[in-house]
């Protein structure tokens, strides 16, 4: 038998037995069985508060990032003074209106600098050949 397959038996009889308890404690009392309940959601309902209050703080709360959040920002900026965006400006209707009609027939192709180098070689020499052993 492999691994999974006995591991998927022993979950099943803790299943099993599982069900039976509680159905029996459910015939026999059953105030107490929705008693037993009632306080286990209370605890887990505070645990999780406790946890998510706690412990998500730390990773989450203000300033943990603060220093990611920085960088990101100052990344940001250097890209947009690269590349020139300017932030979006609201332009009149009508004003956008006579610049497409005029401009439409004038549009002429920006040439945007590569950021690429051509780096220089020696092309009118081969490599040289590896001898096979």
């Amino acid at each position: 038998m492999t691994k999974h397959r006995v591991m998927n038996i022993a979950i099943a009889v803790i299943v099993g037995l599982a069900i039976i308890g509680l159905s029996s404690q459910l015939i026999n009392d059953p105030l107490h069985f929705f008693l037993t309940a009632l306080i286990t959601v209370v605890i887990a309902a505070v645990l999780i508060w406790v946890f998510r209050r706690f412990m998500f703080q730390y990773s989450t709360g203000p300033g943990a990032n603060s220093k990611t959040d920085a960088n990101y920002k100052k990344a940001v900026k250097q890209s947009n003074q690269k590349y020139k965006k300017a932030p979006p400006k609201k332009q009149d209707p009508q004003r956008l209106l006579n610049k497409s009609q005029t401009n439409s027939s004038t549009k002429k192709r920006k040439n945007r600098p590569t950021h690429l180098r051509v780096i220089q070689g020696k092309k009118s020499d081969p490599p040289p050949k590896k001898n096979a052993r």
